[in-house]
């Protein structure tokens, strides 16, 4: 009688690991080579597997078909529409063994582990050389030397370098706040807000925004969003 470890007939040129068919030895031999040979027709962008490119291609066509039956809300990707499941039956199957924490998905607790527990700063800034527990945190530090905005809310001219600003932004608009600015329906829970929010902005009192805005929120449908209009910086669509 075969055993498993007999089965396991392809090897690894390059680090050995083997695998039970040949197929699954390409796929993981293209992790060391970088081989993509899975090409987007549409913007020529390639990929090492084939189920990566189909998975692409939905972003050009349009198509989702995960749907959920929850809300209705439909996905492009079934990873996407998994962890949007999660939300709606609270179930997180990958908890911390160092404390009580628990997320839905793996690479979360990765991150919590390293920032919390293990308190390892791999990643440095080549401007300033402070270090981070992730590459994410890092990249997100480096605009703030760049510059670089790229969350722009749909609602107002406002743009954030971090995706949690444009969400914590974005919730002024929908929330009744006491303090709403004049130009962009911004609101805020203290008059030291808005004041704040205008000198930013230039959106005080006699702002030349408050005119343009005015013949935007006239235009638009409240449904519809307003366009941006005041953009200095490019923005570029995140893959």
């Amino acid at each position: 009688m075969r055993t498993h470890a007999e089965k396991r007939t392809f090897s690894c040129s390059f680090c050995g690991k083997q695998f039970v068919t040949k197929m699954n030895l390409q796929r993981h031999e293209r992790s060391h080579t970088g081989d993509k040979p899975f090409e987007c027709q549409e913007c020529f962008q390639r990929f090492a597997e084939k189920k990566t490119l189909d998975c692409h291609l939905r972003r050009h066509t349009g198509e989702k078909p995960f749907r959920c039956n929850v809300c209705n809300e439909a996905f492009s990707q079934n990873s996407t529409f998994r962890f949007h499941m999660m939300r709606h039956t609270g179930q997180k199957p990958y908890s911390c063994d160092m404390c009580n924490a628990s997320f839905r998905q793996s690479h979360q607790l990765t991150v919590h582990k390293r920032r919390r527990h293990l308190k390892k700063k791999d990643f440095e800034c080549n401007v300033c050389q402070r270090k981070f527990a992730t590459k994410g945190d890092m990249v997100r530090h480096l605009r703030t030397h760049s510059g670089d905005r790229s969350f722009v809310c749909p609602l107002c001219p406002a743009v954030f370098t971090q995706a949690s600003s444009l969400r914590t932004h974005s919730a002024q608009h929908a929330s009744p706040l006491p303090f709403t600015c004049g130009v962009c329906a911004v609101g805020y829970k203290t008059k030291n807000g808005l004041t704040s929010h205008q000198h930013k902005t230039g959106h005080g009192e006699n702002s030349e925004g408050r005119e343009l805005m005015a013949h935007l929120l006239a235009s638009h449908p409240p449904d519809e969003g307003i366009p941006l209009v005041v953009q200095e910086e490019s923005v570029e669509c995140a893959q």
